[in-house]
Formats: structure tokens, sequence, C-alpha cells
């Protein structure tokens, strides 16, 4: 049930509101003082949950820039220029708070390649639960 209840909260977190689900993440890893299994399940369901952000992205991608206020605007318009410049490796910063969920929005949005953005969301996502679950065992 500990794991299901992972991978909600990481789909969710990186989906539809935006949670921390780092602290329930490091919780399991101290109960279980084991980290491959929860690191698997939350890297998985926060890449799903980034994949459900691009795919909004993609579909609304019209609609959503017509109705942003000049203020979104800027925002929407750095983000472009990042993903731009960079292309779809800027995605490995999907795990960033607040910052991520936009970049994937508008790479979807862009029509950026599906696997390829998939891809660097994996890593980007991959890499920081592995962090933390390191630095969480070497702290217990």
């Amino acid at each position: 049930m500990s794991y299901i209840l992972l991978f909600i909260w990481c789909f969710t977190a990186a989906s539809l509101i935006p949670l921390a689900c780092e602290p329930y993440f490091t919780a399991l890893v101290v109960e279980t003082q084991t980290w491959i299994l929860p690191l698997i399940i939350a890297t998985i369901g926060n890449t799903l949950g980034s994949i459900t952000t691009f795919l909004i992205g993609r579909k609304t991608a019209e609609l959503t820039l017509q109705k942003l206020s000049s203020k979104n605007q800027k925002r929407f318009e750095r983000a472009h220029n990042l993903l731009h410049r960079h292309g779809a490796i800027t995605l490995v910063l999907a795990w960033v708070p607040i910052l991520g969920d936009i970049l994937v929005a508008i790479a979807g949005a862009l029509h950026f390649d599906f696997w390829k953005s998939v891809f660097w969301i994996t890593v980007g996502k991959l890499l920081r639960f592995a962090i933390i679950a390191f630095v969480t065992l070497q702290v217990i």
C-alpha cells in the first residue's frame, strides 16, 4: 500500500496539483531502508505525471496561449526561449518546482518530439530521486 501511495503522490505532484512528493519518498526510504524500489516507483509515477502535463500542453496549446495574462505571457516567453535555445535536453529540469511543469507543458505545446522529451524528463526525475535517496541513506 505504501508504494501505491508513493506512485499516486508522485504522479499527482507532477501533473495535477503542485505537491511536494519528496517528503513521502524520503520517509519511505527511511522506513524500508532501501532505495531501489522507491526510486523506480517514484520515477515512474513522476514521469507519467509529467507526460500527462506534456500531452495537456500539446492538446490545449492554442487555447491556453490565447488566454495567458501579460505576466504569464512573459513567463511563457522565457520558457519558450530556453526550450528553443537548448532543445529537449532542457526537460531534464522537469523536476524543478513550478518551472518544470511550465517547461513540460510548453514543450508539449511546441510539439517537441514525444520520446526525446520523455527520455529527458525521465533522466531528470531519476537523478533527483537517486540523489535524495543517496543523501537520505547517508544521513540516517
